[in-house]
């Protein structure tokens, strides 16, 4: 999945929609200017919104809204040149498209402060598609909140023929790995899931 096109055609499957039940308004993304921002906005911008037909209402948790927080596309601003797009969900850090083909961060990544806005050596489209994913994850997370470590070890089991894929965010050393099946999606750290998604799972109510 290393293209927007093959994330919306996953995405429109995991949804059970068509393509223009996830996109964005022309007219919120006409200002945006990288290209492939501006592409991800047309295709993905309906998920980026406060409300939208995939976000529970009973959910603290939209589908790019979870973890770390993609801004919705009208709310997209220039600063110092920099289109920010992302922010980390205690504000540690943004990231940000720029005139260049790669993500750019700003903030505190743990043992690196970066003051001013920084390229990575991660393709925008990269960290754009990963942070989607992970967010697609983590946004059912309250739908399972009493699942026990049973249940974790036959989901565990059933990726063990997943396609793995390894995709960075804005660590250059450090990608998640997604393990992707029609129904069913993992994300971890190592070389095990450590998060579940389930088809279906977001229209459930959450459990908390």
């Amino acid at each position: 999945m290393d293209t927007l096109r093959a994330l919306s055609l996953f995405l429109c499957d995991w949804y059970e929609c068509d393509e223009a039940a996830l996109s964005g308004l022309k007219e919120h993304t006409q200002h945006i200017c990288n290209p492939v921002l501006r592409e991800f906005y047309e295709r993905f911008g309906a998920l980026a919104e406060k409300t939208n037909a995939f976000r529970h209402p009973k959910s603290d948790s939209g589908p790019l809204s979870a973890q770390d927080s993609f801004s919705a596309a009208k709310k997209i601003r220039a600063e110092k040149g920099k289109e920010v797009f992302l922010v980390e969900n205690q504000g540690n850090f943004v990231i940000a498209a720029s005139d260049d083909d790669f993500a750019h961060v700003k903030g505190d990544l743990g043992e690196e402060r970066f003051v001013d806005f920084t390229a990575t050596s991660i393709p925008l489209t990269e960290s754009l598609i990963a942070n989607a994913l992970q967010e697609t994850v983590l946004s059912v997370s309250d739908r399972c909140s009493s699942r026990t470590a049973v249940e974790e070890a036959r989901l565990s089991h059933q990726l063990n023929a997943a396609t793995k894929l390894y995709l960075r965010t804005v660590h250059d050393n450090d990608p998640y790995c997604f393990f992707i099946t029609p129904d069913l999606i993992g994300m971890g750290f190592g070389a095990e899931p450590d998060f579940f998604a389930s088809r279906g799972q977001w229209r459930k109510q959450p459990t908390g």
